[in-house]
């Protein structure tokens, strides 16, 4: 949490966490209403026999406000003469292309990398697109044609925008969230293993005694259980 643009607020650290109020505004709301789900358990008898994961879809990005810094969208297209057919943005941009040609992708990459008031770190276009997992933008349309993930702490928004942080982005606040798993049989421990939220399909199924040969996602991505579980 110490390092900027990975932290709550400029000077926090590990030890002396240095939260803003929507988060621990957020926090306080999850504390109260998981306490709720235990006690319905509890009275429901089926506590002892329950395994909770507790984790989020996404993360925020940039954590630190303080780093927040917004760009218009517009400024996307100001950057290159290739005409956009749709654009979605928030902390990253996905991008369309009117004439998707392999020329137009690769001087639509060319030009915004070069763009200074965009704000970009790096751009997928292209079969670069398919190797990072988005799909092949050659065969489905509806893949973007490019990826673009911006430099930390901007955001695609109105100078003018009330929002100070978003979740549409790839930069390692976007996709960094937090996994807490609960049962009373277990020790507390804090595993350093590096796990995927996809994972967890796979552990509630083995969880259940369900067949995880049902998950096509999971057999082709050769997914396994979370670690430390004993099923």
């Amino acid at each position: 949490m110490g390092q900027k643009g990975f932290g709550y607020l400029n000077g926090s650290t590990s030890t002396n966490p240095l939260f803003g109020p929507n988060l621990t505004d957020a926090l306080d709301f999850t504390d109260n209403r998981l306490g709720g789900l235990v006690q319905k358990l509890k009275d429901a008898g089926i506590y002892d026999s329950t395994l909770l994961i507790v984790t989020a879809k996404h993360g925020q990005s940039p954590m630190d406000p303080t780093l927040s810094d917004k760009i218009a969208p517009a400024t996307l297209q100001n950057g290159t003469s290739v005409k956009f057919a749709f654009v979605t943005a928030d902390d990253g941009a996905y991008i369309w292309l009117e004439d998707p040609t392999p020329e137009n992708v690769a001087q639509a990459k060319s030009d915004l990398l070069a763009y200074k008031p965009a704000r970009i770190a790096e751009i997928f276009a292209g079969l670069e697109v398919y190797q990072h997992g988005f799909g092949d933008p050659r065969l489905d349309p509806r893949v973007p044609d490019l990826v673009v993930r911006s430099e930390i702490g901007v955001i695609y928004a109105s100078p003018t925008a009330s929002k100070n942080m978003e979740h549409g982005g790839i930069n390692p606040d976007d996709l960094s969230v937090a996994m807490f798993v609960h049962n009373p049989e277990f020790k507390a421990a804090t595993m350093k293993d590096l796990v995927y939220t996809r994972q967890i399909a796979v552990t509630a199924l083995l969880a259940l005694g369900a067949p995880v040969t049902e998950l096509d996602g999971a057999q082709a991505d050769g997914t396994v259980a979370l670690p430390g579980l004993n099923f």
